[in-house]
């Protein structure tokens, strides 16, 4: 496959060598590339690995989670956790409630989350951060500080 083989070549020179990749599919890039620089109308915005790039996209972490139990009294209680700043429910399937749960930079609340699950007898279904792709952060780094249209 050629596209198998362009990456495998990618990472062998990029060994002893820097590999200049100018490209809009970021799942390549992603594939190919140990570290990635974003120039937006010729300012570098961004220097890092692929890994925190995407890290780094949100500035504060998403932990997304499913269980069984009222939503609202999930809620209540999850917002009186350490470092978390709001706490929203999504769309989720029957008899089950979804919670995006938005949390200060630097702050990892699944563990907190699941003791308190256990506490209060809920079942967890899902929990888990929410993961930012490349394309996420190529949008907000390159989009954000774009001029306004005028009408």
């Amino acid at each position: 496959n050629q596209i198998v083989e362009i990456r495998t070549l990618i990472k062998e020179l990029g060994r002893e060598k820097t590999v200049i990749l100018s490209t809009h599919i970021l799942s390549e890039v992603q594939a190919a590339c140990s570290r990635i620089v974003i120039i937006n109308q010729g300012r570098i915005v961004a220097d890092d690995t692929p890994e925190g790039l995407r890290a780094g996209a949100a500035g504060r972490s998403i932990v997304l989670m499913t269980l069984k139990a009222s939503v609202a009294e999930a809620a209540l209680k999850i917002r009186t956790l350490t470092g978390v700043e709001n706490v929203r429910d999504v769309p989720s399937a029957h008899g089950t409630s979804g919670l995006r749960i938005e949390c200060a930079s630097g702050f990892d609340i699944r563990e907190d989350l699941f003791h308190l699950a256990v506490r209060e007898g809920w079942v967890i279904l899902e929990l888990g951060l929410e993961v930012h792709s490349l394309e996420d952060v190529f949008h907000k780094l390159t989009l954000e500080d774009r001029p306004l249209a005028s009408a």
